[in-house]
């Protein structure tokens, strides 16, 4: 929140355009957390756009530093996700590794066999400082929820998480 307050002071005055467009994606974020926060699985393509919305929110503080892609059957539409599944992984990613313009992060989503693949190249920060307790909290809110663990796999400069995906049920 207060990382995204400083950059919007930063623009508002030189780009009031994008601004606004500032303004309404950190309130999605926030209108998502509040409407989702208590669910135990919500749609995945509810947190797709959470997650878009918070890629710009990064994109405004480090242009060109970060490069996304997401691969989705189906947009989304007929699996669900643990809510803050997908910040929690950005966030880890971020927090752990340098990333720039000239040395941008790649990120990767992709739907594959009822499981979501949350990919970063690593380019290792010396001073972060973990406790791990993002991913653990996260892998034990999946394994209860998805009744299957999170799979975490760091190989060839890549660092790997499989969330496992729930199908929509319909009645």
């Amino acid at each position: 929140l207060f990382n995204s307050l400083n950059t919007l002071v930063d623009i508002i005055e030189e780009e009031p355009e994008m601004a606004v467009q500032f303004i309404e994606e950190m309130a999605a974020i926030y209108r998502y957390i509040l409407e989702y926060r208590d669910q135990p699985l919500v749609p995945l393509r509810a947190e797709i756009d959470a997650i878009r919305s918070l890629m710009f929110l990064h994109e405004s503080r480090k242009p060109g530093a970060l490069k996304m892609e997401f691969k989705l059957h189906d947009n989304g539409e007929s699996q669900q996700i643990v809510p803050m599944a997908l910040q929690t992984l950005l966030e880890n990613a971020l927090k752990h590794n340098n990333y720039s313009p000239s040395q941008p992060m790649l990120l990767s989503i992709v739907e594959s066999n009822d499981q979501l693949v949350i990919e970063n190249t690593l380019n290792l920060r010396k001073d972060a400082v973990s406790t791990a307790d993002g991913l653990d909290n996260l892998n034990r809110r999946v394994t209860h929820i998805c009744k299957q663990p999170l799979k975490v796999q760091m190989l060839n400069n890549i660092f790997s998480v499989r969330v496992p995906l729930m199908k929509v049920n319909i009645n």
